[in-house]
């Protein structure tokens, strides 16, 4: 993606200073994008955009009429075109803030397209990059349903193999399955990673990556006599193979499915917080270290995102420090897709600086400090003053990896409660582009 190419409409983005490290050097606009529902936000999709073969890329979301839709850009981010996919979500799973637009690529260079789910069946799309990026195709294009009921589906590069990971229903068993050409193509049979525990569920974070080293970290969902959700630990599992066999830190291998009664939690959370907030991000710092975002309490009660950062070997206690500055105390518990005045976050680390995303209040926020200065102070960085109302950020992982370029899907959008639609109209979406000034990524 070559820099300094912005779109034309859409909202307008400032910087209130600049994050260290990292530079806004472009936006563009993909149009107008249904703002219902966070169904458009990242909470529970892994990739929104994904890198193709060339420098382009290809962004998944919901159109302003609800259609799933691909964007595929260019190079140098001009919007080449956007293709459709049928069929359209129901009412009620478009309202919903649990489904999303999923997209991985196989080395073939297959893009997958999965959108929907929820404890439903999914829709699925395979289609040759080259001809998303050059060839003939119709403006729109038909999926089929993947048959099993899943929720959360998300794709990952593992080993040099594309996976999709999801929650199995109604068992409520994390899975995954190998893709070849595509998911209609998949491989074997779907392996169970956790499994519940009756009434207790796990729900996991987004995988931390680095090419055959998998961090796989989750919570366990407690049953509740007040209504309310309760989400406990932080536990840990390793793989150094891209998934086949995992392990303790210790090195003790584990056996699967893992059950809950196989670890304890690596970090002892209600110690922290009541009932830490599940679906956050993951990622390796240069180091070899493990980063975990965490959203729960701090010691005065006050909700914020903290950083832990853990060794994948031994048993040193990880660390964890509060990234945000947030003074709205806000309640993380209830059921259903909730609109939280400070979002999830994303991650992102360079050989010096750790980069935290994420919304607070209605702001996009990048928090950055030097990787090897744990002792060093934060610096908040406000990346747009346009009102993001329950937007949560979705990057390029792939972008950051290879080129440090920072690419981060912006709109903003509505949250009904109990995952039901906020009427109203649909809004711009845009890509911002965030140039790496200082050192090349992980």
């Amino acid at each position: 993606l070559l820099l300094g190419t912005s779109g034309c409409g859409g909202t307008a983005f400032t910087e209130e200073g600049a994050a260290p490290g990292l530079r806004l050097s472009a936006s563009i606009d993909l149009g107008e994008a249904y703002a219902g529902s966070s169904i458009n936000a990242a909470s529970f999709r892994e990739q929104s955009i994904i890198a193709l073969t060339g420098g382009g890329h290809a962004v998944g979301y919901f159109d302003a009429r609800g259609d799933a839709c691909l964007a595929v850009l260019a190079a140098d981010g001009v919007l080449r075109r956007t293709i459709r996919v049928d069929p359209p979500l129901t009412a009620r799973l478009l309202a919903d803030g649990h489904c999303g637009i999923n997209l991985g690529r196989t080395e073939a260079g297959v893009v997958v397209v999965m959108y929907g789910a929820h404890g439903n069946a999914a829709v699925a799309l395979a289609v040759d990059e080259s001809l998303l990026q050059n060839g003939p195709l119709p403006a729109r294009l038909a999926g089929a349903l993947w048959p099993p009921l899943i929720t959360y589906p998300q794709f990952y590069q593992l080993g040099g193999r594309l996976q999709l990971w999801y929650r199995s229903d109604p068992d409520n068993t994390v899975q995954s399955i190998e893709c070849d050409d595509g998911i209609g193509n998949a491989t074997g049979a779907p392996r169970a990673l956790l499994v519940a525990d009756g009434d207790v569920r796990p729900y996991m974070n987004q995988l931390a990556v680095n090419g055959q080293t998998v961090a796989l970290s989750w919570m366990y969902r407690v049953p509740s006599t007040d209504g309310l959700v309760h989400n406990e630990g932080l536990y840990l599992a390793l793989s150094d193979d891209g998934g086949r066999h995992w392990r303790r830190r210790s090195g003790e291998a584990l056996a699967l499915p893992i059950t809950r009664a196989a670890l304890q939690p690596e970090i002892n959370v209600p110690s922290l917080s009541r009932w830490p907030l599940n679906q956050t991000a993951s990622c390796f710092a240069p180091d070899g270290n493990l980063l975990i975002s965490l959203h729960a309490r701090d010691a005065a009660g006050v909700p914020q995102i903290h950083l832990v950062r853990c060794a994948t070997t031994g048993t040193d206690q990880p660390q964890t420090e509060v990234v945000s500055d947030n003074t709205n105390r806000f309640e993380l518990d209830g059921a259903g897709s909730l609109w939280l005045p400070l979002s999830r976050p994303q991650l992102a680390a360079s050989a010096d600086q750790i980069h935290v995303i994420y919304r607070q209040g209605e702001r996009l926020v990048i928090a950055s400090r030097r990787h090897l200065d744990p002792a060093g102070a934060w610096v908040r960085r406000i990346v747009t003053t346009a009102a993001l109302s329950a937007w949560e950020p979705s990057v390029c992982r792939e972008t950051w990896a290879r080129r440090g370029i920072l690419l981060v899907y912006v709109q903003p959008v509505r949250q009904g409660p109990a995952d039901t639609e906020a009427a109203g109209p649909p809004t711009s979406a845009q890509v911002l582009v965030f140039e790496n000034l200082t050192s090349p990524p992980q």
